[in-house]
């Protein structure tokens, strides 16, 4: 779940979201939440973040399920609704393998980050959106990695 997590917010820096928090749940079924600030606007971004949580899931352990959670796919499909463009399958599906792939490149381009959120996280469980944005932003800048990508491509 640290991976997970650390993807969508790593992701989300990256893209520009504002996140409100990020945190780890532990217990018999452990999970976590990234919670981000009004994505009204960012619906293509909010599809490669969605993305980006199960990529970096499988990045850090390959024995996890290659199956995608039914929240971050629900969240994905909740952005594009009301895209007429996206309303047919074909396009749709389309897209959604671009943001995939997008996604893909950001989580292998900025995997070192997205290990340091995750062990961050571990250790304090939970993270304010300003926590977890200052810190990714140190951990790109500590990389050389540019704080900021151009606009999404899918």
């Amino acid at each position: 779940s640290a991976a997970h997590e650390a993807g969508h917010a790593v992701a989300a820096v990256l893209l520009g979201i504002e996140i409100a928090s990020v945190e780890l749940r532990p217990g018999e079924n452990p999970s976590g939440r990234c919670h981000f600030v009004n994505v009204k606007d960012q619906a293509d971004a909010v599809v490669i973040v969605a993305k980006a949580g199960r990529i970096a899931e499988l990045a850090f352990d390959p024995d996890a399920p290659d199956t995608p959670r039914r929240q971050d796919e629900r969240i994905a499909r909740r952005a594009i609704r009301n895209r007429l463009d996206l309303i047919f399958p074909a396009p749709r599906n389309d897209f959604m393998r671009a943001a995939e792939f997008e996604a893909l490149r950001l989580v292998a381009e900025h995997r070192q980050a997205i290990a340091a959120l995750a062990n961050e996280l571990l250790l304090k469980r939970k993270l304010t959106g300003v926590e977890a944005e200052t810190f990714v932003r140190r951990q790109l800048s500590l990389s050389g990695q540019p704080d900021s990508t151009t606009e999404p491509t899918a």
